[in-house]
């Protein structure tokens, strides 16, 4: 599978193509390996929401 391109508009079927990104790169890896990027994942999200808040910037999941 090629890059990954969502659109600056982030509609339903930018989702439709993370999942189908993510279906295909977890094919090749284990368990362990899908748990690790999970872990990964979760820690680049908490340390990201603290940056923001640390500075100030609201994080509105609506906003657009």
């Amino acid at each position: 599978m090629k890059e990954l391109k969502i659109s600056p508009n982030f509609t339903i079927e930018d989702i439709h193509k993370i999942r189908e990104w993510n279906y295909v790169l977890r094919q090749q890896m284990s368990k362990d390996e899908i748990n690790r990027e999970r872990e990964n994942s979760v820690d680049w999200f908490k340390a990201e929401i603290k940056k923001r808040r640390a500075s100030g910037q609201h994080m509105d999941p609506l906003a657009g």
